[in-house]
Order: structure tokens, then sequence, then C-alpha cells
């Protein structure tokens, strides 16, 4: 491909970075990662995100997996530690903790967990727009 090959937008990007960008759906894996770390830090957040944010809200599936078994503790009247969420998905299934990242994985979310109050409703309009895309594709 030559210069004279690339066309460009009338925002300046090229037809490339903008096909590509209309075909990735909105998504935060940091957002996602800072409410599910947050979770595990501030317990109490629970009513207060639950409220707002569904495990579909996740674009990454281990993300929803997680969130589901957090949602499974709270209604067991677990806390949501690294501890017991460990055990908890691992009690699922044989692998499954594995297959969710491990155990360093869940740790390395527990150090993300900041700011969890301002991520929530972004990360469920996130969803929304991956909705909005998916009906009109």
């Amino acid at each position: 491909m030559t210069m004279a090959d690339i066309s460009f937008t009338e925002t300046g990007e090229t037809k490339q970075t903008a096909e590509y960008s209309l075909k990735t759906p909105p998504q935060s894996i940091e957002a996602e990662q800072s409410v599910l770390g947050g979770l595990m830090l501030e317990n109490q957040r629970w009513d207060d995100v639950a409220e707002i944010v569904s495990e579909q809200d996740f674009s990454s599936r281990p993300h929803r997996s997680i969130f589901s078994a957090m949602r499974s503790l709270v209604a067991n009247q677990f806390p949501i530690d690294l501890i017991t969420l460990a055990e908890h998905i691992e009690n699922e299934g044989e692998g499954k903790l594995d297959s969710l990242g491990g155990f360093a994985y869940l740790a390395e979310l527990s150090k993300k967990g900041k700011r969890i109050k301002w991520l929530i409703l972004p990360l469920h309009e996130s969803e929304t727009d991956r909705h909005l895309i998916g009906l009109s594709g």
C-alpha cells in the first residue's frame, strides 16, 4: 500500500482506523477491573453497584463471571474478599479459577479498586452502547 492508496475521513483518521473504531464495541477493561477490585476492598458498596451494574455490563467474559461469583457470595451472606472469592470460583468447577486468570489475577484486581463510585455509570453506559450497536449491526 502506498501513500496514494490511503484515504482519510473528515476527522483526519485513515479510513482503516475509522472502520476499526466502528467495529470495536465500547468497553473499558480498566473500569471493569477497578469496579471488581473496589468491591473486594469495599464490600459495603455492593448495593450501590448492583443497583446499576449487572453481569452484562462487563465486556470481558471473565469479568462477568467474577461479578456473578460476587453476587452469589453476597446472596449467601459471605464477604467479597480475595480468599472467599477465589474459593467460591474454584468450587464452581475444575479449572474455573484458572480460566478466569487464577488467584494472581484476582489479587491484581484487588489492587486496582479505586474510584468505584465514579466508574459504575460509565461501565453501565458502555454496555448500553454495545447493545445499541448490536441492534443496528
